[in-house]
């Protein structure tokens, strides 16, 4: 028997799957309002700064669904970097075929992103490019896009470690958005949400249900990461069903995270 019948969940409550459950706590909130501000306003360019595993990635892929910020028609538009040194030409395909340009045999490529956003642009839309795990080359052609046009805004997500080195290979002065850890509170709302949103209806003295003391721990395990807080709660999840547990309990977070470790390391 598969965890998730053991559980009598129609899907995984914590993982990235085919119905996944977005959790928007105060930090989330905070960062789309900023994103919102910054769209409308005279900036062009932002730093999306978080820690590793907080579910950037996951927050921009829920903003290429927006229609616009506030009164502002825009199209967002979301590529992805690597943190390191990376292909420029890469990244400009990506971007172009994001943006639909047309791109012909022996054109600049380059040419061709711009013809198409002053085409949203004359639309009355503005163009925003979000950049996951932004790193220096794509931070470099961001800034020869933003200089050429100016109807086209870009988001370089990237982590507090990265900032100083993007910062040198933009060469601009940038907006700073920054995505906090979630509280304990937070993390009880998302456990409870998740798990709500993945089919569960048991009771609190029933089957499927985490301890406090449970929520507590993987809060501290994951310092409040939501990315980190999500894989290690699947990970109790599927341990706590191997072993027959009705409960998730402190002890089986533990062992799920010690399992994980070796296997890792093995």
């Amino acid at each position: 028997m598969d965890y998730l019948t053991y559980w009598g969940l129609a899907r995984r409550p914590f993982a990235r799957d085919v119905h996944p459950f977005f959790f928007s706590g105060n930090s989330q909130r905070e960062a789309i309002a900023g994103l919102g501000y910054f769209v409308a306003g005279s900036w062009n360019s932002a730093l999306l700064v978080a820690p590793p595993r907080s579910g950037t990635t996951f927050l921009l892929e829920q903003l290429t669904q927006a229609r616009g910020f506030g009164d502002c028609a825009a199209e967002v538009v979301l590529t992805s970097g690597t943190h390191c040194r990376s292909d420029k030409n890469r990244v400009t395909r990506e971007l172009a075929k994001a943006v639909g340009a047309e791109i012909v045999d022996g054109s600049d490529p380059v040419h061709a992103i711009n013809r198409a956003i002053d085409a949203t642009s004359r639309a009355g839309i503005r163009t925003v490019w979000l950049v996951d795990k932004c790193d220096a080359a794509t931070a470099t052609l961001a800034r020869d896009l933003v200089m050429a046009d100016g109807d086209l805004s870009v988001v370089m997500a990237t982590e507090p470690g990265f900032v100083g080195n993007l910062s040198s290979a933009f060469g601009r002065c940038c907006m700073q958005i920054e995505v906090e850890p979630i509280d304990v509170a937070e993390t009880f709302d998302y456990i409870a949400s998740a798990l709500e949103h993945a089919g569960l209806t048991a009771k609190p003295s029933q089957p499927g249900t985490f301890t406090d003391t449970s929520v507590v721990r993987m809060h501290e395990i994951a310092e409040g990461r939501m990315a980190a807080l999500a894989h290690v709660a699947e990970l109790a999840l599927q341990h706590a069903a191997a072993i027959r547990s009705h409960r998730i309990t402190t002890g089986i977070v533990e062992s799920a995270i010690t399992e994980m470790q070796s296997s890792a390391a093995a």
